[in-house]
């Protein structure tokens, strides 16, 4: 956002004249959403980060996603992230700074409207902080511990259309549950394609009702793959800082 906005607009005419380009803005500047395809969301990062220190709630968490929905054209993604080169190097890592809430926040990025950023490491995870400036190779220790995690949330996007970014036809709904000052859910809906998440963002053991009339059927949970009628079955339960996907 440090270069002047009709540079952009006028660099994009002129390559769109070419071949269409997939345009990312390493800012969160409301004026350059027309420009560019999709921004970083750093408003809900650091509101994240307030979470985890305390300072705000998961209402807190619903009032930033819903002012991108409001202030932000349709049409601009949002690039969902626990953690990148900035701020893993200036702030510390997923882990300094979100601690317990970064695997549960690593399912929302990955399954809210928008599109997830992953950055080097964190299929490990990366404990360390990365130097800014200077070469500062990732330890990588040959044992992958999040690769499954990451693997199974990215499959999930690329076959189920519900998690499509940026869909007109495509819903996202918040969900109504017994532990709504604990836990963080969501529908997301499109055409005959569901996809509900559970976030359990806080550090007790959670047996949780359902009390949202949308969610019934026949679902799949998509790390279990275990099936699970919600017509008839009405509580989950969630591991401290745990979470569940499920399709339909």
């Amino acid at each position: 956002m440090l270069v002047p906005l009709d540079f952009w607009q006028s660099a994009r005419e002129e390559l769109d004249a070419t071949k269409k380009l997939f345009w990312l803005a390493e800012c969160e500047d409301i004026s350059y959403d027309h420009v560019f395809d999709a921004i970083y969301a750093w408003k809900f990062l650091h509101k994240m980060e307030a979470f985890w220190k305390k300072e705000t709630s998961i209402e807190g968490l619903n009032e930033t996603l819903n002012y991108y929905d409001e202030v932000f054209s349709p049409s601009t993604l949002r690039a969902f992230f626990t953690t990148n080169h900035d701020e893993n190097s200036h702030s510390g890592s997923e882990y300094e700074r979100l601690g317990d809430a970064a695997r549960p926040f690593a399912v929302l990025c990955a399954t809210w409207n928008g599109l997830p950023l992953i950055y080097s490491g964190q299929e490990m995870p990366n404990y360390k902080r990365l130097k800014f400036f200077d070469k500062d190779p990732i330890e990588w220790t040959g044992r992958y511990e999040l690769h499954d995690f990451f693997k199974t949330l990215l499959d999930l996007r690329k076959t189920n259309p519900a998690l499509a970014a940026g869909a007109s036809e495509g819903n996202t709904f918040r969900l109504i549950t017994s532990a709504g000052n604990s836990v963080f859910a969501f529908l997301r809906k499109r055409v005959a394609r569901e996809v509900c998440v559970f976030l359990n963002l806080s550090a007790g053991i959670l047996s949780v009702e359902i009390m949202d009339p949308m969610i019934n059927g026949n679902f799949i949970n998509s790390f279990t793959k275990e099936p699970v009628d919600f017509t008839r079955t009405k509580t989950i339960y969630l591991e401290s800082w745990g979470f569940k996907v499920f399709e339909k």
